[in-house]
């Protein structure tokens, strides 16, 4: 019963619909500099464009960013001094995007291509793809750990599996002992660590109530939202929890 007590509370205030983005503007966004509107108006069209001022103006907080997605975003990210972008994706397009301009400003550009199985029409994945595989992409993020990234936009498909991932690696009692982590180490991992994730309020929407169990809401624009992971403590008590809820995920969805 008190685990479930975060639940209630949380779920108390909001309203799972996909009108729900109409409730939330992180600003008003009528301070939107020419500077700003030129350095997003000719990128991706699939972000409004409040989701990318928001996208480019969270960048200020970082200096390596971690991406699931298309890498459609890449002129949006080279327009801010980053040290590292990786892009995680799915869609072997990545390998041919087009990075002339973080090469200009010398931002270490990492795309990675991991399938999740066989194309079908408009480029969806057939669902007869192996657990193997759709478990491989959601924790393809291990792999770039050493460069700490602490902004992570997720754009990318199985958006809410990444996301549990996330915690489940860093709160991991053998990966702590194999990478003598100390539990400081974690705190300052997660209290600086921001997500933002794209469509949340689309197809996904029914799924938001477990993962508020973990993360924190803090804003969100359309259907971008930001998230903090919550405590160490919170966390790490409910772990198991987590892990279940993650495992009911992907028996459900993959």
């Amino acid at each position: 019963m008190i685990f479930f007590l975060p639940f209630l509370i949380i779920t108390s205030n909001f309203s799972f619909s996909k009108r729900y983005h109409s409730k939330c503007p992180l600003h008003e966004l009528s301070n939107i500099t020419t500077g700003e509107r030129k350095a997003v108006d000719k990128v991706t069209k699939s972000l409004t464009l409040p989701e990318k001022i928001l996208l480019l103006r969270m960048l200020h907080l970082t200096s390596v960013l971690l991406e699931y997605g298309d890498g459609d975003t890449v002129p949006i990210y080279c327009q801010v001094p980053l040290k590292t972008i990786i892009i995680i994706s799915s869609n072997p397009a990545i390998q041919q995007v087009d990075v002339t301009a973080c090469i200009q400003k010398q931002i270490h550009f990492l795309p990675y291509y991991i399938t999740l199985g066989e194309l079908g029409q408009y480029n969806s994945y057939i669902m007869n793809a192996t657990i193997d595989l759709w478990s491989n992409y959601v924790k393809s993020f291990e792999l770039f750990q050493s460069f700490q990234p602490n902004l992570y936009f997720i754009n990318g498909k199985l958006r809410f599996a990444i996301l549990f991932q996330l915690l489940i690696h860093l709160l991991d009692d053998n990966n702590i002992i194999s990478n003598s982590r100390s539990r400081e180490e974690i705190e300052s991992r997660l209290s600086s660590m921001i997500v933002i994730m794209h469509d949340f309020y689309g197809i996904y929407y029914h799924s938001t109530n477990i993962l508020y169990l973990y993360y924190d809401f803090m804003d969100c624009i359309d259907s971008m939202v930001i998230l903090k992971p919550k405590s160490f403590e919170y966390l790490y008590l409910n772990k198991n929890h987590m892990m279940e809820d993650y495992n009911k995920y992907i028996k459900i969805y993959v």
